[in-house]
């Protein structure tokens, strides 16, 4: 089932895939360009992780909380979440941190979930 499928991805970026990157980043010895490798696949890591919340996000509004929800219902959910695709924003926890980091957050607007809805509702047809 896709749902737990999903899961599992989830489970994979934030699990093994993180703590492999983050131990690296810890204890390895690199440079600026080995550095910025690693930036790269945390970012990576971090959006597919992302990618899949979204994924989970939907399909539990989709499903109602049940996986073997009828089509209608699907139909109806799927035109609640259209109405609600606003853009991403994040607030940091860590006052030091929001000093230092917040301006690189400013100018991106981080995606909506009208593209997801659609990948989501390729998978369900």
């Amino acid at each position: 089932m896709i749902v737990e499928e999903i899961r599992k991805e989830i489970s994979q970026e934030d699990g093994v895939v993180l703590q492999d990157i983050l131990h690296t980043v810890e204890l390895g010895d690199y440079n600026k360009d080995e550095g910025l490798e690693l930036l790269g696949d945390l970012r990576s890591s971090r959006q597919k992780r992302r990618n899949y919340k979204d994924k989970q996000e939907v399909m539990n509004m989709l499903l109602g909380g049940d996986e073997n929800t009828g089509s209608q219902h699907a139909m109806d959910a799927l035109d609640k979440i259209k109405e609600v695709t606003s853009p991403r924003s994040y607030q940091y926890r860590n006052p030091k941190l929001k000093q230092k980091y917040s301006k690189l957050l400013q100018s991106k607007q981080i995606k909506t979930i009208e593209k997801l809805i659609k990948r989501v509702w390729k998978l369900v047809k």
